[in-house]
């Protein structure tokens, strides 16, 4: 849990620019797919100056031992296309990732963090 505390204090800094800007740990966000609200480890809503949201950011965290592979990065990649209201979605770990994870994120569109 400290670890997501870390990347909501982060992404406070990231949206420093936005007017209004919320953060939530472990959000409920709706899975269009499984037609359920899943969690996000942290989620961030950025308000645009004329009071539009114009960001809604999924952040998963993973504070694993080892790299995440592909098939982790995979399975997230899924689970955020599944949630069209999330516009913006990133990784982040504490241990790296193997290069397949790295191409399969960029292939996606999923920003990858490493908290080193």
């Amino acid at each position: 849990m400290l670890v997501q505390y870390l990347v909501g204090l982060c992404a406070l800094r990231w949206d420093a620019e936005a007017v209004d800007v919320s953060v939530t740990l472990g959000g409920m966000v709706e899975d269009v797919a499984s037609e359920t609200a899943r969690d996000v480890d942290v989620t961030v809503t950025a308000s645009a100056p004329d009071g539009g949201v114009h960001a809604f950011k999924g952040y998963e965290v993973k504070h694993w031992k080892n790299k995440l592979d592909v098939a982790d990065v995979e399975a997230l990649v899924a689970k955020f296309n599944d949630m069209p209201s999330v516009t913006h979605r990133a990784i982040v770990t504490t241990s790296g990732y193997t290069e397949p994870a790295i191409r399969k994120a960029a292939h996606h569109g999923v920003d990858l963090y490493v908290i080193a």
